[in-house]
């Protein structure tokens, strides 16, 4: 930048070309890459001779840092002072172009290069020419004559640096001056492992340049050209090998992952980026393939036509980790906007590859990803012409061939060739058998460590019958039967339940008899004889028989109540009832593993193409979901993947272990399928609650620093005027535009700092929290809520909490079918409802919290984290719509109403709503907002295993009066003796 700079508004920048250039020819003619001070200032003198300003002309090139004196200093010698060009690569290229100017003939080109010509020292083992100038002469040579420089010196091939100088050459030489032959050459110095690895950085370096033959489009083609085995053997381990090591890998996926939709980039450089990263996408690394999709995320959020572009570009890739990820990409960038337009010309796109022949492609999460597309189009009104009944499960398919144990025992594991510690490729292959029918992908993917059978896909066809236990064909023969027939089953059923719970009861005493014969030193606390044992029993045992003659009286009434086939049915279901296994008739896990294992090896692995890179770049990285993964896992993967779609496409769903458990199949979210989450971009949050404490910020602006330093603990806990302002916290200004906001949601924690020269564990700590749930609650009921609460002790947890979901991706929230499933008392969102303790009004959580964990299969994710949102029933009370961005909420004008500061800001956890949006749809509802407080002073001891000093328990309530924070705080403070043992103390309650 200088040197431009210098040559631009230099007055005398025509001197200044001519003086580099000159210094140049030196260098060149010299063969060196510096000349000596006096022979640097004879060459600038030389220009002007007779001039005044010569040698400043030569002190200005000093000055402005394009010329270096340096000095060398050699042993008992004076330093000899000596001038170079500082800039390396202008220095080359300078050189080169003295040279060619003075000895290339364009007619002749190879003549400067035999031996004993002027150019021939190139290629002379004897001199040492710096790589650097072969770049330059590799860059421009072709530029002048159309023909690569090792074609017109053909010993440069054995020259030590002309591979990297080559590789080089094609990423600043012009467009125009590469060639077929360019490509052959290229190809002839890849003669090592390195060579190929800097060879692909190179082609990922020009991928993005739009004019550069080696682009992406050069990339996507070669790619195209092999089969997906073929490709992984040497383009997937390359991924693999290159990621991490900040080349050309990272640097892509960093650019693209820091774009944002104001970027304003050129539609072809994000169509090269998006192909380039597309391919990525085929790596078993699952950092970098996790990394990839949401980069690519960042790079198309907005850019529907580029979007639209890849889908089509890659329709017809025979690899569907691709694939899969592609579609992923886009419902990542559907959920993040709401221009039914243009997600309705995506969903279109989707629905023409996918779903409009009827049978999509057997791959469960692509059907997800690409249906979710659809659906957020059919949710924001897009017109699109489509059959919906075909977006939507179960789809069609053929059900595919289930391989017999015989014909999969060539795949399975034999560990007497590559056991587990020999340097054998064969280890490899033995992975997969294991991994497939006995280790971790058994056990916790396919789930063979629970069951031998599916816990919630059935044996049973979905053109059968829907299944039912002998429990629902009894609810239904019953719910047929007259109204005095019903109440005669109600008390049979009564008398039923009571006779059984007492039969189990009557083991226990025979078991506790057998003990005591057995070992007369009994091991209970207040043990019972013999004899005062078997009087129980006999107790029992008489209760039982009187119970067993009130189901045999009850029975008797019903009968006399059915007709003959009511009472045959209800014979033939009793019975069934007794004898019914638990379980249900799932899927045979065996079939799943069977075809799972044939498949990896059908798909085209083989020990020759992946044996080396599974044994040895891979290996064994122990049992975590997040790592990098082998080729053999990773067509593990598909197979799993592909069997799962075939299963739901075939045969019935059913949750067993609820009730009203789910009795068809709707996506993958409901049986745990779904691995990572292409709507949130991000890798972690700057800010958030922890025991160590949050950072201040301008909505939890409160400092806490009433420490306790005189070593009486007992009077700092119980202390409760220094206690932080709640209003304060839960009423907040924005001071960038001075707006009011409520905190529904906010975790606050303050913790004593420790001094600077000990540990944390070797002080005394003293700790203070607070959390501060809100609650919409009707207007009616507030006054009566208020005064119950009064009195509560909210400790213990049992007020309602914020439900918390991992497997709803968060641009799902509020809309999708998946958001839809986990609205369910079950999944922890009870609705309004009626609290323990007697409390007078239903109120209902206003939060829902979303969690990104790293202990899943998401390796894009830096640090674990959460996010708070407002619940479905406050977004569309507000109309609110998610921005794509973090955990931003816009109103209907497009400005922020609501979001959890801690995505872009260090500072406590919350969710801020506000306050003038919050205010009016209270009032259009009749509602009004409580906020249930829990709180704790706390102090511990030193050490690692700490005593309780001490902590007050504070709880309470607060509402707003006119925008006025109202409330109260019970405050109950414990002790605790020299010997560990808590004592509660007095009510401190305000």
């Amino acid at each position: 930048d200088r040197l431009a700079v210098t040559l631009s508004f230099n007055p005398k920048h025509a001197l200044v070309r001519k003086a580099l250039e000159a210094f140049a020819s030196s260098l060149a003619d010299s063969g060196e890459r510096w000349l000596s001070l006096s022979k640097a200032e004879e060459v600038v003198n030389a220009l002007l001779p007779g001039r005044d300003f010569e040698r400043s002309l030569y002190r200005g090139l000093v000055t402005e840092g394009v010329l270096i004196e340096e000095v060398a200093w050699e042993r008992d010698a004076d330093g000899e002072e000596f001038v170079l060009i500082s800039y390396d690569r202008f220095a080359d290229h300078v050189i080169a172009k003295t040279l060619l100017d003075a000895h290339l003939d364009i007619e002749a080109p190879s003549e400067a290069f035999l031996e004993g010509a002027p150019l021939a020292f190139v290629w002379d083992d004897r001199r040492y020419v710096p790589v650097g100038l072969l770049e330059a002469l590799c860059i421009q040579v072709p530029e002048r004559t159309g023909q690569e420089l090792i074609r017109l010196a053909p010993m440069l091939m054995e020259h030590w640096g002309i591979g990297d100088a080559f590789r080089q050459s094609l990423v600043w030489r012009a467009p125009e001056a590469i060639s077929e032959n360019t490509r052959e050459v290229l190809n002839e110095l890849i003669r090592t492992d390195q060579d190929f690895s800097d060879t692909h950085d190179v082609i990922l370096t020009v991928a993005m340049l739009p004019e550069h033959p080696f682009n992406a489009h050069f990339l996507h083609r070669r790619l195209l050209q092999d089969s997906m085995p073929d490709r992984d053997a040497w383009w997937s381990t390359y991924l693999h090998h290159a990621w991490g090591s900040r080349g050309a890998v990272d640097r892509l996926v960093d650019w693209a992952s820091a774009v944002s939709t104001t970027d304003n980039l050129d539609a072809e450089t994000v169509a090269l980026g998006a192909t380039t990263l597309s391919w990525m996408l085929a790596t078993s690394n699952r950092f970098l393939r996790d990394r990839a999709t949401k980069a690519l995320v960042s790079l198309l959020t907005g850019r529907f036509e580029a979007t639209v572009r890849l889908i089509e570009q890659f329709a017809n890739v025979d690899d569907t980790y691709i694939s899969e990820r592609i579609y992923g990409v886009a419902y990542g960038i559907a959920t993040r906007s709401s221009d039914q337009e243009r997600v309705g010309i995506l969903a279109q796109c989707v629905y023409a590859q996918i779903f409009a022949t009827g049978t999509p492609p057997a791959h469960v999460l692509l059907r997800d990803y690409a249906r979710g597309v659809v659906e957020r189009a059919l949710h924001l009104g897009a017109q699109i012409d489509i059959a919906v009944e075909r977006i939507r499960p179960p789809y069609q398919s053929t059900w595919p061939h289930i391989p017999t144990k015989k014909e999969i025992e060539p795949f399975m594991a034999d560990w007497s060739r590559g056991e587990h510690d020999s340097g054998e490729l064969e280890w490899a292959r033995n992975r997969i058998g294991s991994s497939v029918m006995n280790d971790d992908f058994a056990r916790y993917v396919i789930g063979t460590n629970s069951s031998s059978t599916s816990h919630n896909w059935l044996s049973i066809g979905l053109e059968e019958p829907t299944w039912q236990s002998a429990e629902e064909k009894l609810v239904e023969l019953v719910s047929g039967f007259a109204v005095h027939a019903r109440e005669a089953w109600k008390v049979f059923d009564d008398a039923d339940r009571e006779l059984k719970s007492a039969s189990f009861k009557l083991i226990l005493p025979d078991w506790l008899i057998e003990k005591l014969h057995d070992n007369a030193s009994s091991s209970l606390d207040n043990p019972m004889d013999s004899e005062e044992l078997t009087g129980v029993a006999e107790k029992m045992a008489a209760e039982t028989a009187e119970l067993q003659n009130n189901r045999e009286i009850a029975y008797a009434a019903l009968q006399a109540m059915l007709n003959y086939d009511q009472l045959t049915r209800l014979v033939s279901l009793l019975e069934d009832k007794t004898t019914e296994s638990r379980q249900q008739p799932g899927f045979n896990l065996k079939d799943i593993q069977r075809y799972i294992l044939w498949r990896v090896f059908d798909l085209g692995w083989t020990t020759d193409r992946f044996g080396e890179f599974d044994r040895f770049s891979i290996g064994y990285h122990g049992r975590s979901a997040s790592k990098t993964e082998r080729i053999g896992k990773k067509y593990q993967w598909i197979a799993y993947h592909e069997i799962m779609a075939y299963i739901s496409d075939h045969y019935q769903y059913r949750e067993p272990y609820r009730e009203c458990g789910d009795r068809s199949y709707d996506g993958p979210w409901q049986d745990s399928l779904r691995d990572i989450d292409p709507t949130c971009t991000l890798r972690a949050t700057r800010g958030g609650t922890s025991w160590d404490g949050h950072t201040p910020a301008w909505w939890g602006t409160t400092s806490y620093e009433n420490w306790d330093n005189s070593g009486n603990s007992r009077d700092w806990v119980v202390r409760q005027d220094d206690l932080p302002s709640l209003e304060e916290l839960i009423q907040c200004t924005r001071p960038d535009d001075l707006s009011q906001w409520l905190n529904v949601q906010g975790e606050f924690s303050w913790k004593k700092p420790s001094p600077a020269d000990r540990e944390s564990t070797e002080v005394e700590r003293q700790d203070f929290w607070y959390s501060c749930t809100g609650y919409l609650i009707k207007k009616q009921d507030i006054a009566s809520f208020m005064a119950w609460a009064k009195g509560m002790d909210f400790w213990n947890n049992w007020m309602p909490k914020p439900t918390e979901v991992y497997q709803m991706f968060l641009g799902e929230h509020d809309w999708s079918p998946a958001a839809h499933y986990f609205s369910k008392p079950y999944y922890g969102d009870d609705g309004w409802v009626q609290p323990d303790h007697d409390c007078p009004a239903k109120i209902r959580v206003m939060t829902l919290k979303y969690l990104s964990e790293t202990s899943g299969f998401d390796c894009s994710v830096d640090e674990a984290f959460n996010l708070r949102v407002p619940i479905c029933d406050v977004m569309n009370g507000l109309r609110l719509r998610w921005s794509g961005n973090g955990a931003d909420f816009f109103d209907s004008d497009g400005k922020l109403a609501a979001f959890d500061p801690t995505v872009h800001s260090e500072g406590p956890s919350s969710l801020l709503i506000r306050a003038d949006i919050l205010k009016e749809f209270l009032a259009s509802e009749g509602l009004e907002i409580v906020w249930v407080i829990l709180g704790e002073k706390r102090a511990l001891g030193a050490g690692f295993d700490p005593k309780h000093r001490g902590s007050l328990q504070i709880s309470g309530a607060y509402m707003l009066d006119n925008s006025k924070l109202i409330g109260h705080l019970n405050c109950k403070a414990e002790s605790v003796d020299d010997d560990s043992n808590v004592h509660e103390d007095e009510d401190l309650s305000e």
